[in-house]
């Protein structure tokens, strides 16, 4: 039954794997737990809003919250709410908002 699953939402968890390897790229240090961290945040914040509830505070390390912050974005651009992304795949309000900061 899961082989479905990844069938009908493949195009949906590719771009959730690319978002957490771009956060990868970002923090080498990054590690399956982080990635992990940050998708069972996604997955609660998600259902809390099903259900009309307030996301829940999750306690995680700085690159778990940069990973959950590039996946979070490309879900949601993914269910229309993020019509732009920066390079982490974080949404943003415009094209302007979108541009990376200049590397030092």
């Amino acid at each position: 039954m899961s082989g479905e699953f990844e069938e009908e939402y493949l195009d949906v968890l590719q771009n959730i794997e690319a978002a957490l390897a771009s956060a990868y790229r970002q923090h080498s240090s990054m590690t399956d737990y982080d990635a992990r961290a940050a998708v069972d945040a996604l997955i609660r914040d998600y259902q809390a809003e099903m259900k009309g509830r307030p996301a829940p505070n999750v306690h995680m390390s700085n690159v778990a919250r940069d990973a959950y912050e590039a996946a979070r974005g490309v879900c949601e651009w993914r269910i229309g709410r993020g019509a732009f992304m920066d390079e982490q795949g974080r949404s943003c309000t415009s094209r302007s908002h979108c541009r990376s900061p200049s590397k030092k």
